[in-house]
């Protein structure tokens, strides 16, 4: 395992992470919500 190279690259792929699921998740709540009303 290279823990120092994921130790360094977790931060930054958790932001990324987080924010396409943000943006994703908002898609998926706006979409659903057109397509069930």
């Amino acid at each position: 395992m290279r823990s120092g190279v994921s130790e360094l690259q977790l931060p930054c792929f958790t932001a990324v992470r987080a924010e396409i699921a943000l943006m994703s998740g908002g898609a998926f709540a706006v979409t659903h919500h057109s397509v069930s009303s």
